[in-house]
């Protein structure tokens, strides 16, 4: 189930920005591989159809801080149990404790604040609240924790014992995912240098040598075999740089 947090959806100047930026560059990109003014003004414009890949890389960065504030909260969650206070009331000091750390209109702290507000006029229990939570955000840690902290209250559990294990978990795999980042960093320099590569040579014979590239921009034959390096070097690009992209763990 997707709802409205788990989809990134740029601010308007953002959105803007984002535009003229695709705009600017894939234009660039067509006028260098075609040398024609018009097919850059008017095709340029598909730079802006890539807005769905800036999302989906916006959303992986956002889930990552709500990660890492979820790893917070059950800290300041497993600190208040074990001083002897209720779920409820866990909740409510971990908003406050996210507010300190990461600010009024962190992700987290924005959801808590609400999801707090429902259990203290609707009376709704905790429990779905947590899992209200974990709808809401996407999270597969926020929806186990919350599965799992149902079932202590049902069988009596140790509530701080599961809290201090799920932080130590979320901890565990967030070293690792850093590890990896860590060991593909050289890789992902590489795939940089060469995406760029290509465009740096025809730039270069372009500004040196350009009757020698003249054959490929005019006629038939030299526009398809443009078209072609084009589209080679676009599918390249997004080849490499999903090879090289940590996923979720």
């Amino acid at each position: 189930m997707k709802n409205e947090c788990i989809k990134y959806v740029p601010e308007v100047k953002e959105r803007l920005i984002y535009y003229v930026i695709a705009y600017t560059a894939s234009g660039a990109l067509l006028y260098l591989f075609y040398k024609n003014i018009g097919v850059s003004v008017i095709f340029g414009t598909l730079g802006v159809f890539t807005e769905k890949y800036y999302c989906e890389y916006k959303l992986k960065r956002q889930m990552e801080r709500i990660t890492l504030q979820f790893r917070d909260l059950l800290y300041s969650i497993g600190s208040s149990i074990s001083a002897g206070r209720y779920l409820q009331e866990a909740l409510e000091e971990g908003e406050v404790a996210l507010k300190v750390i990461y600010g009024e209109k962190s992700l987290l702290a924005d959801e808590l604040e609400s999801i707090n507000k429902n259990i203290r006029t609707s009376r709704i229990d905790s429990k779905d609240a947590l899992m209200e939570l974990a709808e809401r955000s996407g999270s597969d840690d926020i929806r186990n924790f919350a599965e799992v902290c149902g079932i202590c209250r049902e069988t009596g559990g140790d509530m701080q014992k599961v809290i201090s294990e799920a932080a130590a978990n979320i901890a565990d795999k967030m070293r690792v995912k850093k590890e990896i980042r860590t060991l593909m960093a050289q890789k992902r320099f590489e795939a940089r240098i060469v995406s760029l590569m290509p465009i740096a040579v025809i730039t270069m014979l372009n500004l040196i040598s350009p009757d020698y590239l003249q054959p490929l921009y005019g006629g038939i034959q030299g526009r398809l075999i443009m078209t072609a390096a084009l589209a080679g070097f676009v599918v390249s690009c997004l080849w490499m740089f999903r090879l090289t992209e940590v996923e979720s763990i």
